[in-house]
């Protein structure tokens, strides 16, 4: 009875583990100490996740050209689209340095923070 208790746990810590690196990906998570038995299932999560990511992208910048090319304007289009989240970014990340919050004003930077 120890063992299965033992063994939910350590599901449950797995799915934690999951959820905060969906929250932050900046590591493989397969290689996160403590959780070798679980090695595979993570690396799948992972390339999973990626592969899910890459689609959404994908999707994304189709209907960004879509769009650009029902304006007739696609590369100038694209370039302001991008220019402006940036910007966006940049005054976001501002803000938060001004609330003594760089860490968040890092993560926004780097694009982890809508």
């Amino acid at each position: 009875m120890k063992a299965k208790v033992e063994r939910k746990m350590i599901r449950t810590d797995v799915e934690k583990l999951k959820k905060g690196w969906l929250d932050d990906p900046c590591w493989d998570i397969e290689d996160t100490e403590g959780f070798e038995e679980y090695k595979d299932e993570l690396l799948k999560f992972r390339l999973e996740q990626e592969k899910k990511w890459e689609k959404e992208i994908e999707i994304e910048e189709k209907e960004i050209d879509e769009k650009a090319r029902e304006l007739g304007i696609e590369g100038l289009y694209r370039l302001i689209l991008e220019h402006r989240e940036l910007l966006d970014r940049h005054h976001r990340a501002i803000e938060e340095l001004a609330d003594g919050n760089s860490y968040l004003a890092y993560r926004v930077l780097m694009g982890y923070e809508e």
